[in-house]
C-alpha cells in the first residue's frame, strides 16, 4: 500500500519509527522523525510558494534565516 497524501505518509513513517523508541536511543530517534517532518513541511512550502509568490533565492534565503533562528532559539536553552 502506498501513501496518498502527505498525512498517510506522515502516519506511515510515525508506524515504523515508534517501535524503536522504547530503546534506549529514543532522543536519535526523535531528532529524526523532527528532521523528516522539517523536511516534509519545507517540501509543500516550497511546492506551493515558489514558482508564483518568491523567487528559489529568497526562499533558500528564508530557509537559512530560519535554521539560524531555530538553532539560536535552541543554544539559548543548552548550559555550556
Amino acid at each position: 500500500m502506498q501513501p496518498q497524501t502527505y498525512k498517510e505518509c506522515l502516519l506511515l513513517r510515525l508506524i515504523t519509527i515508534l517501535p524503536f523508541l522504547k530503546f534506549q536511543n529514543y532522543k536519535a530517534h526523535t531528532a529524526l522523525l523532527g528532521a523528516n517532518i522539517i523536511y516534509g513541511a519545507n517540501y509543500l512550502i516550497a511546492k506551493g510558494v515558489m514558482p508564483n509568490k518568491i523567487g528559489p533565492q529568497a526562499f533558500v534565503f528564508l530557509r537559512i534565516l530560519g535554521a539560524s533562528l531555530l538553532f539560536w532559539i535552541i543554544k539559548s536553552f543548552i548550559k555550556e
